[in-house]
């Protein structure tokens, strides 16, 4: 735990960002540092996610705090208070933790993920 927060603590600054998929290839993945690696992290300020080190978008929403900054930024923008987001072939929930918070609890989310075992995470982090 204490090599994936010092990786996490250099990640934090910018200027890092661009560095991270080589450090990814070269570290994280050739020596697999982070196998067996559970984490519950802080998610988008507010919320709370379950990550697994050892998978790539785990570990890029853990290092940089999100894996699809701009699909993210586009659901923050797009989504408001009772529209229905519907999220087909949902992981763990990244977009549909954020997509929770931006319809409100007047609206909908709705969450499609064939892959039991990545859905049984899915439900982890909905429930949590």
């Amino acid at each position: 735990m204490l090599i994936a927060h010092l990786f996490k603590v250099l990640f934090s600054f910018k200027f890092m960002h661009k560095h991270y998929h080589g450090v990814q290839k070269k570290l994280f993945d050739k020596y697999g540092l982070f196998k067996n690696l559970k984490v519950k992290a802080k998610y988008d300020k507010t919320l709370s996610i379950n990550l697994d080190l050892n998978d790539h978008i785990c570990r890029q929403i853990y290092f940089l705090n999100y894996y699809d900054k701009r699909g993210i930024a586009f659901i923050k923008k797009t989504l408001k208070p009772n529209n229905t987001f519907i999220d087909i072939g949902a992981n763990i929930g990244s977009y549909s933790l954020i997509a929770s918070k931006g319809v409100g609890k007047n609206g909908k989310v709705i969450c499609f993920e064939a892959i039991k075992k990545t859905f049984n995470k899915l439900t982890k982090n909905i429930d949590d």
